[in-house]
């Protein structure tokens, strides 16, 4: 599974990066260890009032759905 992430500490200092996960639990894995980092999923930008962001936001975001 392909994810694209923008990757870094804030929005203005990250890029978006390809990401290849063996599944859907291991793309929410790093998603949820490295939330600090991760500033946007498959092309959408998180707020920051989402931060952190729970399971449902996760899975939506993975799907390419805005959860908010």
């Amino acid at each position: 599974m392909k994810v694209s992430i923008r990757w870094g500490k804030d929005v203005i200092n990250s890029e978006w990066q390809e990401k290849t996960f063996k599944d859907n639990m291991a793309a929410m894995e790093f998603i949820r260890k490295h939330s600090d980092n991760i500033q946007g999923i498959n092309g959408e930008l998180i707020p920051e009032y989402a931060k952190p962001l729970n399971h449902y936001d996760i899975q939506m975001l993975l799907e390419g759905k805005r959860p908010w």
